[in-house]
C-alpha cells in the first residue's frame, strides 16, 4: 500500500520513544484492523524505535521543512489527516485544507503550547486553527479544554477530548499485586521530578522499598536525590522496558498513559498530582473518571496525603483491579481512540489569507530579527574565534616552550634519579658496613665488660696479695727481730757454754789425778758440765 492510497495519515514529530509514540501506532494499528490502512510520517530520532514500530507503516523525512514539507504536502491531499503539532509541524496547519479531512492534536498542559512552540510557530498555528472552518482540537483530558481554548482563542466547542488509550494484554495478570514495594517508571529527566517526589512519599508513607526505572539524562541527579532522603531504601535503573518492571510490580507511582498501561495490567495504581509532586489519589473504580478528566495526571486536584493514597491502595479487592481494567476496555481502548478520532475528523477550510499572511509576515520577520541576531553573534563568534585563534597561537608558542623546557626538566629528573639511585646504592653499602661496625662495637662493648670484669676481679684479687704481702711482711720483720733476739742470746749461750766449758776444764784439771788410771776413773758426764762438777 502506498502512501496515496491511505486514508489517515499521522504526522508525529519525531520518531521518540515514549507516550506519543505510543499513542500514534495505536492509533495506527487499529485503523489497519478495522480496513483504514493507515501511515505515520515522522523524522528519525536519536535511538532506533524500530521494535515497537512492528506491524506500522512509517515514512521517513529527511526534515520538516524544504523537500520534506513538500512531500508532505502531496501526501496530505485527499488523506485523512492527525496533525500533532510541536515546532516542526506546526507550520502545516494553513495547508491542512488540502486534506479531505483534518484534526490538530496538541500539547495537554494549558498555556504551554505558545512557550513550547514560539511565539512566532503559535500564531501560524492559531491562525489555522482559530479561523472558520479551522481543525478541531484534541486535547488529552477534559481539565485541559477551558485552558487551551482560551489560549488559542476559540471555543471550548472546537476543543475535544482524545483520551488516552492503551491495548489490553493478551494473558491476564500473572499474580495479583501487593503491597510490598512501589515501582515508578518514568522519564529519568528533570520535567518529571515530580512524579519522583510522589512516588517517594508514597514509598516512606507504605515503608517499603522503591524502584525507579526509566531513561534520561538526569539519573544520576535522581539517584543523588533519593539517597539523601533519610530511611528511603530506593534503586534507580537505567532501562527503557517498562513492561518487565509493570508485570511483577505490587504498586505503581505514574501519569499519563503510563499510568494506564499499568493499571490494564491488573497493578495498584496511584497517580502523581501536576505539578506539584503530590499524589492525586488512587486509581480506583470510583476515582476512575476524576482522574481520567486529567489525563492521569491531577491537573487542578488537591493533593492527598500520602498515607490515605496508601490505606486506599491496599484496601482495593480483586473486584477493584478487575472494575478498573473494566472501564480501560470500555473508554480507553485502541478501538474506542479510533472512534473518537474519527468522530473529530472534519473538512477543514484554509485560513484568511490576510490573518496567515499577517502570521507569516510576523514569523518572517521574526525570522529575519533572528537571522539579523545570528549574523551579529556570527561576528561576534568570528571575533571571539580570531581572538581564541591567536590566543591559540600564543599558546602554541607557550607550550612548545613549555615542552622544550619539560624535555629539559626531564632529562634532569632522569639525571636527578641516577644519583638517587647511585646514593641509594651508597647508602646501602653504608648501611650494610654500619651494622658490621655496629657487630664490631657490641663485640667490643663486650670485650671491655669482660675485661672490665676481670680487671675488677684482678683489682680485689690484687688487694688481697698486697694485704697478704703486708702480713707476710710483718711476719717477717716479727720473724727477723725474733731472729735477732735469738741470735743475740745464742751469742750469750755461746759465751756461757765457753764460760762453763772453761770452768769445767778448769776443775777438771784441778780434780783429775795423773797418770792414766786416774784419768780413766773419771766420770764423763760430770767432767763435761760445771754443775756436775760443782
Amino acid at each position: 500500500m502506498t502512501v496515496q492510497d491511505t486514508r489517515l495519515l499521522i504526522l508525529l514529530p519525531e520518531l521518540t520513544l515514549g507516550g506519543l509514540l505510543r499513542h500514534a501506532c495505536d492509533v495506527a494499528r487499529q485503523a489497519g484492523r478495522e480496513g483504514m490502512p493507515a501511515t505515520i510520517v515522522s523524522v528519525r530520532g536519536a535511538r532506533d524505535v524500530s521494535e515497537h514500530l512492528t506491524g506500522v507503516d512509517v515514512r521517513l523525512l529527511e526534515a520538516w521543512n524544504g523537500a520534506g514539507q513538500r512531500q508532505v504536502l502531496r501526501w496530505m491531499k485527499g488523506a485523512d489527516v492527525l496533525l500533532l503539532s510541536s515546532p516542526q509541524t506546526a507550520l502545516l496547519a494553513p495547508a491542512l485544507g488540502e486534506a479531505r479531512s483534518a484534526v490538530v492534536g496538541v500539547h495537554g498542559s494549558p498555556g504551554t503550547n505558545r512557550e513550547w512552540l514560539g511565539a512566532e510557530r503559535f500564531e501560524v498555528l492559531a491562525t489555522a486553527v482559530g479561523a472558520p472552518g479551522g481543525p478541531q482540537v484534541l486535547v488529552p483530558g477534559q481539565a485541559y479544554v477551558d485552558g487551551v481554548a482560551r489560549e488559542f482563542g476559540i471555543s471550548t466547542e472546537q476543543v475535544s477530548v482524545l483520551p488516552n488509550a492503551t491495548p489490553l494484554p493478551e494473558c491476564p495478570p500473572s499474580s495479583l499485586p501487593g503491597m510490598g514495594s512501589v515501582l515508578a517508571p518514568m522519564r529519568l529527566s528533570d520535567d518529571k521530578r515530580w512524579v519522583l517526589k510522589a512516588a517517594a512519599q508514597l514509598a516512606m508513607a507504605g515503608h517499603v522499598p522503591l524502584k525507579v526505572v526509566g531513561q534520561g539524562p538526569h539519573a544520576a541527579g535522581f539517584r543523588a536525590w533519593l539517597e539523601s532522603l533519610p530511611g528511603l531504601s530506593a534503586e534507580v535503573i537505567e532501562s527503557g522496558d517498562f513492561e518487565t518492571y509493570m508485570r511483577e510490580a505490587d504498586v505503581v507511582v505514574a501519569v499519563g498513559l503510563v499510568a494506564l498501561e499499568a493499571a490494564v495490567r491488573g497493578r495498584r495504581v496511584a497517580v502523581a498530582a501536576k505539578p506539584g509532586g503530590g499524589l492525586a489519589g488512587a486509581l480506583t473504580p470510583s476515582s476512575w473518571a476524576t482522574l481520567q478528566a486529567t489525563n492521569f495526571a491531577g491537573l487542578g486536584l488537591p493533593e492527598q496525603p500520602p498515607a490515605e493514597v496508601w490505606a486506599t491502595l491496599g484496601q482495593m479487592t480483586t473486584a477493584d483491579l478487575e472494575g478498573v481494567v473494566e472501564r480501560v476496555a470500555r473508554t480507553a481502548s485502541p478501538r474506542v481512540l479510533l472512534e473518537t478520532l474519527r468522530r473529530h475528523l472534519r473538512p477543514v477550510r484554509p485560513p484568511p489569507p490576510d490573518r496567515l499572511m499577517t502570521a507569516l509576515a510576523d514569523l518572517t520577520s521574526s525570522i529575519e530579527q533572528r537571522t539579523d541576531t545570528l549574523l551579529q553573534e556570527t561576528r561576534a563568534l568570528e571575533e571571539a574565534r580570531d581572538w581564541w585563534q591567536r590566543q591559540a597561537q600564543d599558546l602554541s608558542t607557550q607550550l612548545r616552550d613549555a615542552t622544550t623546557y619539560l624535555r629539559e626538566v626531564e632529562q634532569a629528573r632522569d639525571r636527578w634519579q641516577q644519583q638517587a639511585q647511585d646514593l641509594s646504592t651508597q647508602l646501602r653499602d653504608a648501611t650494610a658496613h654500619l651494622g658490621e661496625v655496629e657487630k664490631a662495637r657490641d663485640w667490643w662493648q663486650q670485650q671491655a665488660q669482660d675485661l672490665s670484669t676481670q680487671l675488677r676481679d684482678a683489682t680485689a684479687h690484687l688487694g688481697e696479695v698486697e694485704q697478704a704481702r703486708d702480713w707476710w711482711q710483718q711476719q717477717a720483720q716479727d720473724t727477723s727481730t725474733q731472729l735477732r733476739d735469738a741470735t743475740a742470746h745464742l751469742g750469750e749461750v755461746e759465751k756461757a757454754r765457753d764460760w762453763w766449758q772453761q770452768r769445767a776444764e778448769q776443775k777438771t784439771a784441778e780434780k783429775t789425778p795423773e797418770g792414766p788410771d786416774a784419768a780413766a776413773g773419771l766420770n764423763p758426764e760430770c767432767a763435761a758440765s760445771p754443775r756436775g762438777s760443782e
